[in-house]
Parts: structure tokens; sequence; C-alpha cells
């Protein structure tokens, strides 16, 4: 794997990085040049994430976290990003979801999932913003879903904490903007990977029709090559052999 010239002198810190949509974020914004910080609880998957992208160790760090809980947060922020520098960007891509009935979601499973994908990317961003580089127009992009924007049956948790994120994205641009803060809240429908949904257990493979974890990355490497003073605010993303939504003709539950 060859890396181009860095960009910056900052670290960009992406979070769910041990396999799926963060794991290929993380390995394309290296190959751009970005060095890389990658946060996830599972350090053995982690670990060999990390090693596959740099095996030296070379403008890359990682630590094992819960980013749903504030003191894990604060001490892998401690141990991946060195004294004295700084985040030129955040990719707050960590989450899961099951796709369950209102009257079958347990109350733990409910608040499992607003932990999982809306309370751990406000502590991570809480964690995040006095460490972020405001002079270099730092950038923020937040890993959401179709499902933050439809009410798909069977997703009322999962549903409900996307659209607490894409509120939550939308309120730090708001207040940050003008100090040159970017926020890009990027949309995926089906993406092939190991994301539950509607079954037990997923792995890559089982939803060949979706999007692929590298188209999502490229991306958002795409997003981060963009000049400084350009803001990408929404992307809404599919394979064109699924719907995206509830509109589309091509709409199936069944992911």
């Amino acid at each position: 794997m060859t890396r181009t010239d860095a960009p910056s002198g900052a670290w960009v810190l992406v979070t769910g990085a041990s396999r799926g949509i963060g794991a290929a974020i993380a390995r394309r914004l290296w190959t751009r040049g970005h060095k890389v910080i990658l946060w996830a609880r599972n350090t053995d998957d982690l670990r060999t994430v990390a090693a596959g992208i740099s095996p030296t160790g070379e403008g890359l760090a990682w630590a094992g976290a819960d980013v749903g809980c504030p003191d894990q947060v604060a001490q892998a922020l401690a141990d991946t990003l060195p004294e004295g520098a700084s985040l030129g960007g955040v990719v707050l891509n960590a989450g899961h979801g099951r796709w369950r009935p209102i009257a079958q979601i347990e109350h733990g499973e409910w608040n499992q999932t607003l932990n999982g994908n809306l309370t751990s990317a406000f502590i991570t961003l809480k964690a995040a913003l006095p460490r972020l580089d405001f002079q270099a127009s730092p950038l923020v992009v937040g890993i959401l879903s179709d499902s933050a924007l439809c009410a798909f049956p069977n997703r009322a948790a999962y549903a409900s904490a996307k659209s607490g994120f894409e509120t939550l994205l939308d309120t730090a641009r708001r207040e940050y903007r003008s100090q040159g803060l970017r926020v890009c809240q990027i949309y995926p429908s089906r993406v092939d990977t190991h994301f539950a949904g509607s079954h037990a257990t997923a792995e890559p493979g089982m939803r060949s029709d979706g999007l692929t974890a590298e188209q999502v990355a490229d991306v958002v490497a795409w997003v981060f090559d963009c000049p400084g003073d350009v803001e990408i605010r929404r992307l809404h993303m599919s394979s064109t052999h699924v719907s995206f939504g509830l509109e589309e003709e091509h709409y199936s539950d069944a992911c």
C-alpha cells in the first residue's frame, strides 16, 4: 500500500474503525497522506486493521475504546493524539442497530442503540472540539443513514438515534461554523458490511446489492480532499440496485 504526501500536520480521528466502513475510511485516508487515529471497542480486530494499514506504524495511532464512555474517550484521546498535536478532522462512524417492532424493543436495547449511535457521537465530538485546529478549517464527518430521514417500520430505536445524531451535527455547524468548522453529513442506504439490521448476525456478502464500505470511504476521502473553504453539507448515497428511503420502487426492509 503506497502513501501520498501528507496534506497537513493534523490528525484525523475515525471511530468504529475495527471493520466495515470505519476501517475502509481509515485505510483510504491514510493512503491519501492523512495521519489517522483509529478507535473501536474490539482491540483484536483494531490491531489487525492498524497493522494492515501501516505495518511500521507510520502516521497511525490506535486505541481500544468504548466511545459511549466519557472516561474511555478521554483516555483514548490522551493515548493517541500526541501532546501539542491537533485534529484536522473527525469521522463519527461508530454505530449499530437491529430492526424490531416498537412493541418488541426492550428498554435496555433502546438505551443501547441510542448510546451507540447518538450519545457516543456527542461524547467523541465534545472531547475532540478543544483539539481541533480551527485555523485550518477542520472537518467533522458524520456517517448517518437514510433511516435518519425516513420513518422505516421496525427501526424506531435506530432511526431515532440517527435523527438525533443528525441534529447534533446541525447544531455543531451552527455553533462552530463561524470559527472555521466544516460539518458533512453522509447518508448511505444499504451497505454490505457486518451491520446487523434485520439479521441476527451479518457479514459482507449478505447485502451484495448494496454499497460497499470502500465506496463510502471513497466519498469520505473526496470530502477531505476538498479545499478548506469548501463546505459539503449533506450527501445521500445509494447503490442503484436498492432504494434510498421509502419512496422508490426497489424499497425492501430486508436489510
